[in-house]
C-alpha cells in the first residue's frame, strides 16, 4: 500500500516537472508565458467631439480616471452655449451621468444657484464613485467650491456696489441741491444788502437837501421884510 503511495506521488512530480518544463527552451532558459493583449483607449487623444457624445457606462470606461481626465479637459474647451446643450444628453441615473453633466455645466458659466444644485446633485453620490477616480473627483471638487466661493464674494461685492453707488448718487445730489439752495440764499442776502445800501443813501441825501433849500428860503424871506419897513420908513418920513 505504501508503495502505492509514493509510485503516485513520484507521477505527480514527474508530471509537473513536464508541463513546467513547456516553459523551458533546450537550453534549459525559462520563457515567461505570453502576456494577453489588452487594448487600452488612448482618451487624451480622441477628439472632444467624440469624447463628449460617448454614453458608454463600460467599466473599463467610467472606473478609468484617464477617461474623466480627457473628459474634464475637453469640457473646458466646450463654449458655454454647447456645453448647456451637451448637458442636457445625461438624464440616465447613475454617478456617472450624475458627475458628467456637473462637469460640463461647470463650463457653461452658471450662476451660483445653477452650480449649488449641481454640486448638490453630486454630493448625494460621491460615496458611489470608485477608489480610481476619487483623486481626480477630489481635486474637480475642491476647485468646483472655490468657484462657488469666489462668485458669492463677486455677487456681494456687486450688491456692496450698488448699494453704495445708490448712497453716493443720493449724496451727490443733496450736495447739489444745498449748493443750490446756498447760490439762492447768498442773491437773496445781496438784494437785500442792496436794498439796505440804497435806502441809507436815499435817507442820507434826503435829509441834507430839505436844509439846504430851508435856509435859502429863509433869507430870502428875511430880506424882503427888512426892505418893507424901510420902505415905509422912507415914505413916512418928509
Amino acid at each position: 500500500m505504501l508503495y502505492r503511495v509514493l509510485s503516485g506521488g513520484i507521477l505527480l512530480v514527474l508530471a509537473g516537472c513536464q508541463s513546467g518544463g513547456e516553459n523551458t527552451s533546450s537550453s534549459g532558459i525559462f520563457k515567461a508565458p505570453p502576456v494577453p493583449r489588452t487594448e487600452l483607449t488612448d482618451y487624451l487623444a480622441m477628439r472632444c467631439s467624440d469624447l463628449l457624445q460617448m454614453r458608454n457606462q463600460d467599466t473599463n470606461v467610467i472606473e478609468n480616471p484617464l477617461y474623466w481626465m480627457a473628459f474634464i479637459s475637453c469640457a473646458r474647451q466646450t463654449e458655454p452655449d454647447t456645453a448647456r446643450v451637451i448637458a442636457n444628453r445625461w438624464a440616465e441615473s447613475g454617478w456617472y451621468n450624475t458627475l458628467r453633466t456637473a462637469i460640463v455645466l461647470s463650463r457653461s458659466l452658471p450662476e451660483n444657484t445653477v452650480r449649488q444644485n449641481y454640486l448638490n446633485q453630486v454630493s448625494l453620490v460621491h460615496e458611489q464613485i470608485p477608489a480610481s477616480v476619487t483623486p481626480l473627483f477630489n481635486m474637480w471638487w475642491d476647485n468646483e467650491q472655490l468657484a462657488f466661493k469666489l462668485a458669492e464674494q463677486q455677487s456681494q461685492y456687486a450688491l456692496l456696489k450698488s448699494n453704495t453707488d445708490q448712497e453716493l448718487e443720493t449724496l451727490r445730489q443733496q450736495q447739489q441741491l444745498l449748493h443750490q439752495q446756498l447760490e439762492t440764499t447768498t442773491r437773496k442776502l445781496e438784494n437785500l444788502t442792496d436794498i439796505e445800501r440804497q435806502l441809507s443813501t436815499r435817507k442820507a441825501g434826503g435829509a441834507y437837501t430839505p436844509d439846504t433849500g430851508s435856509g435859502h428860503s429863509g433869507t430870502t424871506h428875511s430880506s424882503g421884510s427888512t426892505s418893507g419897513p424901510a420902505g415905509s420908513d422912507g415914505e413916512e418920513t418928509p
